[in-house]
């Protein structure tokens, strides 16, 4: 059991490709406790010097009191004091602080197995494999097509199907060189949803647990607040594999492909239409290039917490999603 719990799991991916699913999924194992996304690295690593050193208890309260006053910890159902009592004792570095919050995670639901699901922190894995040299991440892709198609009709998603391309690139990037000492299995949400216990047992078999049946049976649970997220909670279906094909253009299309080609082949995704004209490509840039001004307008209030008030997390907060 202690050489267990020493393997922490963490969860990531481009945001839209299944990891709200895979969490769930994993949830259901009786060992399995996986809290959901933290951004931590957002809130607090970036954060550190505004934070300080936590080896100082008057940091650490600085921290504690910052990251859960916000939405994101108060609807995880913990009981907020007790672990704010458990950050201040055991969260004695970033790395300490990070563990013991989803150790506490785990502990509320039973589980001797902790981790997380915050698809960003993809970004993040050479920091996650110095911090937990023996942690297990299980890297979910899927077509990045259907990827920005999903993306393009959230709220807080970009409008540009350029940027949205580049998110995927950035979150789904193949295992390399500086990578290898990432322990990571990598699995396709379409093999999920189209064979779910062969693609889940080797997901246990890679996390040294053994597969249960219940994992792939939905819970019966309140809906998701988050609308994006209540078709997993659902029974596992392939709806939603190749939507693309219908929701995005000819155009939208070869931008995608001619930006992503590399990592798709070798995600084993084909691409299917004529390679983009210069045209095109200058066209889908600039169209980028104004979605992202008109982005940083619109959060300038958050930009401005970020920067001026570092600390103020949940005023921060209630701009993340406009």
């Amino acid at each position: 059991m202690t050489e267990r719990l020493a393997q922490p799991i963490f969860v990531v991916g481009a945001p839209r490709s299944g990891t709200t699913l895979l969490r769930l999924i994993l949830n259901r194992h009786t060992e399995i406790g996986l809290c959901d996304e933290t951004f931590f690295f957002y809130y607090a690593v970036r954060r550190r010097r505004a934070f300080g050193d936590l080896s100082r208890s008057r940091n650490r309260r600085r921290l504690i009191d910052a990251y859960l006053s916000t939405r994101r910890l108060k609807e995880m159902g913990l009981d907020l004091r007790a672990l704010g009592h458990r950050l201040a004792c055991e969260g004695t570095s970033y790395a300490a602080f990070f563990s013991t919050l989803l150790e506490f995670y785990a502990d509320a639901h039973g589980k001797i197995r902790w981790g997380e699901k915050t698809p960003l922190h993809a970004a993040e894995l050479p920091t996650l494999a110095e911090w937990y040299p023996d942690c297990r991440v299980v890297h979910i892709v899927r077509d990045p097509r259907d990827v920005v198609s999903s993306l393009q009709r959230m709220p807080w998603g970009a409008r540009s199907v350029l940027r949205n391309a580049r998110v995927w690139k950035r979150l789904s990037a193949p295992p390399n060189a500086d990578r290898a000492r990432i322990k990571r299995r990598i699995i396709r949400y379409e093999d999920l949803v189209t064979d779910p216990p062969g693609t889940v047992r080797s997901v246990c078999d890679y996390l040294g647990i053994s597969y249960e049946p219940q994992m792939l049976v939905p819970e019966p649970r309140p809906p998701a607040k988050r609308p994006w997220l209540q078709r997993a909670q659902g029974a596992i279906t392939t709806k939603s594999v190749g939507a693309w094909r219908l929701e995005l253009s000819h155009e939208q299309v070869r931008l995608i492909e001619w930006l992503c080609a590399p990592e798709m082949r070798f995600y084993g995704y084909p691409t299917m239409q004529p390679p983009a004209s210069r045209w095109l490509k200058l066209r889908g840039t600039w169209d980028a290039i104004q979605d992202a001004i008109g982005e940083r307008v619109r959060r300038a209030p958050r930009m401005w917490y970020y920067w001026a008030r570092p600390r103020a997390l949940a005023a921060e907060e209630r701009w993340l999603d406009r």
